[in-house]
């Protein structure tokens, strides 16, 4: 795990787990996401299972056997998830983006909840890009969150 700064986030530390230290500068209330969601083959009865990464709910395009439309949703996974976004120093405000940071699970909401805006924090995560769309060509940076301390 390597430990870096805000303003030298770079494509080179993606999927890895990293250290950073910054200011909260904003904390959304917690919702409920859904995670992935199972569905049946009314054909075959095969189970798939679809990963819900994007906004927008997402069925099987198709079955192994064939069949395109019409699957049997037989469950779905969810847990609770809340975003923040993280700042640099107020010293180097402006020059570095801010950063979204994703909770999920109730622990990590726990945590969160102790956590006030303008709090400085360290945050073990590890780093990914969240498309708002399919043909989104700009994404923006994510850390998916592991670990929250304050600083004090």
């Amino acid at each position: 795990m390597e430990k870096i700064s805000l303003g030298y986030l770079r494509s080179k530390y993606l999927q890895e787990k990293v250290e950073i230290e910054g200011d909260i500068k904003e904390i959304m209330e917690p919702y409920w996401k859904i995670l992935s969601a199972k569905f049946e083959c009314p054909s075959c009865g095969t189970i798939i299972q679809v990963l819900q990464i994007e906004k927008k709910f997402r069925e099987p395009s198709r079955c192994s056997c064939g069949r395109r439309k019409k699957f049997k949703l037989i469950s779905k996974e969810v847990d609770m998830e809340s975003r923040a976004i993280l700042c640099d120093k107020p010293q180097n405000v402006g020059l570095v983006s801010p950063l979204s940071l994703s909770f999920i699970g109730d622990n990590l909401i726990d945590k969160l909840s102790n956590i006030k805006e303008g709090n400085r924090v360290k945050i073990i995560g590890e780093l990914g890009l969240e498309q708002n769309s399919i043909k989104d060509i700009k994404p923006d940076y994510v850390l998916l969150v592991e670990n929250i301390e304050k600083i004090i």
